[in-house]
């Protein structure tokens, strides 16, 4: 609900301050919420977007790896 929400900007707040990317996987990231505007939102992948992090809707290592490669700009570990 719009306190989720609210909860998950702050969090997204205080990432972006200590410079934190986030990186949220699983069936998890597509989960809608209603906020106080009646509008469906993703808080989830908002909160990877907003950090500069990433998401995907599966665990598959390989889509794990390609999101740390691309929040850490390199393209090998």
């Amino acid at each position: 609900d719009a306190v989720d929400i609210a909860n998950l900007h702050q969090l997204s707040l205080a990432c972006q301050a200590a410079g934190i990317k986030v990186i949220v996987v699983g069936a998890g990231v597509d989960i809608e919420i209603m906020d106080i505007n009646y509008n469906m939102r993703k808080p989830y992948q908002e909160l990877a977007t907003n950090t500069g992090g990433g998401f995907h809707n599966t665990t598959d290592v390989s889509n794990i790896v390609n999101l740390i490669q691309n929040a850490c700009g390199t393209s090998s570990l």
